[in-house]
């Protein structure tokens, strides 16, 4: 502090304190000389504090000016060694050597140093792009254990994540400095749009098989999801397991595929996991649409009819998928597991056959009008009738009438094809 008054200061310091008394002049004087001494304490504090920043800014510019140094002698985006890198994609080496060549021209270069994160667990493709991969090694990072396992360069990264639409399943972090080009996915899907026809399918089929194992890695079906459905829900967890969960295969459809089309044999039955369908009528008229947890076609599979509606997939659906073999299969259980999904597909179709009564009914006036002594009925009377009617359901091959028994009702079929056998002669009858 003694060093940092000079003449000057004093001079200025005396001026100040002339014209008062001795008194005044000390308590003046002690009040400079406090203030100048905390004025130097707290520039020296200051200094402090800003040390550690100055250092950060220094590394930070050395690192910066590095890696102008390391992207200067880094192969061009456009070169054969980068080209032959984005190739190995399977999604890419779809477009031609030429046409990865002009898409890398819009990459972008970041390089990572080791412990850097390249990529976020659940990020989507959207954010992190397609990175290639050329020079380094990566690690990816298990977000339980945070076990590292290596992955070794070059590769590319999130091609399949942009066919998907799926977040990023792990954290992948850079173990020695790491070179990355990075594409963005606009780019990459306006290129879609030039392929052929044989490449577009080809592309198709990655993408079925790309979203179809990330669908059941990530959505693995599990007991709460199959109680959703009427088909196990009175079933036991290990009857459920060994009929159904464990035969059950993961299904991709697209906007605009037909999942199942009205009158053809019904061979399978899809629990809806992700997506939306529409179901149509005969006229090709949106009735409703369905989503997560919907099944469809269990009730034409388990009374082994054809489908009643046509159901479409409105977006990308995925769906558990169960065929007929293995419906068959629970059926014939000989542990009761088909009798109780038949009773429960009874109760089912009854349900539905009472909420749909009130809107089917006037369909069903012409069949009753076919009775010799309902033809000239009055309206009211007929009205009654079709209040009256309660709903049956009657499975494959079980008896509807017999000959043995007295009759005791009158049988309007709703739906379904039933046989009447007199004697020797056997007729269909709708």
């Amino acid at each position: 502090v003694a060093t940092m008054d000079s003449s000057a200061w004093g001079r200025r310091r005396a001026q100040s304190l002339g014209g008062r008394s001795a008194s005044d002049r000390e308590e003046a004087r002690t009040g400079e000389e406090i203030k100048h001494i905390m004025s130097g304490m707290m520039g020296m504090r200051l200094k402090r504090l800003m040390r550690p920043l100055i250092k950060l800014k220094v590394f930070l510019l050395r690192r910066r000016g590095m890696h102008r140094i390391r992207q200067q002698h880094i192969a061009q985006p456009t070169s054969p060694a980068v080209v032959d890198v984005a190739m190995e994609s399977p999604v890419l080496s779809l477009f031609g050597r030429d046409k990865v060549a002009a898409l890398m021209r819009s990459a972008r270069l970041r390089t990572y140093e080791p412990g850097e994160v390249v990529l976020y667990r659940d990020e989507p493709a959207e954010a992190s792009g397609l990175l290639v991969v050329t020079g380094g090694t990566l690690a990816s990072v298990n977000a339980f254990t945070k076990e590292h396992t290596p992955i070794e360069s070059p590769l590319v990264l999130r091609d399949t994540g942009m066919l998907t639409e799926e977040p990023a399943p792990a954290k992948v972090v850079a173990r020695s400095v790491v070179d990355v080009f990075i594409l963005n996915l606009k780019d990459v899907r306006a290129t879609f749009r030039s392929l052929d026809a044989p490449a577009l399918e080809k592309l198709r089929e990655l993408t079925v098989v790309a979203r179809r194992d990330a669908f059941a890695a990530a959505f693995p079906h599990s007991e709460l999801f199959m109680r959703l459905s009427w088909v196990s829900q009175r079933l036991s967890d290990a009857e459920m397991r060994e009929y159904f969960m464990s035969r059950l295969v993961p299904v991709v459809f697209f906007p605009g595929d037909v999942i199942c089309t009205a009158g053809t044999a019904a061979d399978a039955f899809w629990c809806i996991r992700r997506g939306t369908a529409e179901v149509l009528h005969g006229d090709g008229e949106v009735a409703a649409r369905v989503g997560c947890g919907a099944t469809v076609g269990e009730l034409s599979l388990c009374f082994r009819e054809r489908f009643g509606v046509t159901v479409r997939a409105a977006t990308i659906v995925d769906a558990w998928c169960l065929g007929k073999y293995h419906m068959d299969r629970a059926l014939e259980a000989p542990e009761g597991v088909g009798a109780l999904i038949r009773d429960t597909a009874i109760a089912t179709r009854k349900a539905w056959l009472l909420d749909h009564k009130a809107r089917t009914a006037p369909a069903h006036v012409p069949s009753l009008r076919s009775v010799p002594y309902l033809a000239d009925a009055p309206d009211a009377s007929i009205d009654r009738l079709l209040q009256a009617a309660v709903p049956v359901v009657s499975t494959v091959h079980s008896p509807i009438l017999s000959v043995s028994d007295n009759c005791d009702g009158l049988y309007v079929i709703a739906r379904g094809l039933a046989a009447a056998q007199r004697l020797e002669t056997r007729e269909a009858l709708k």
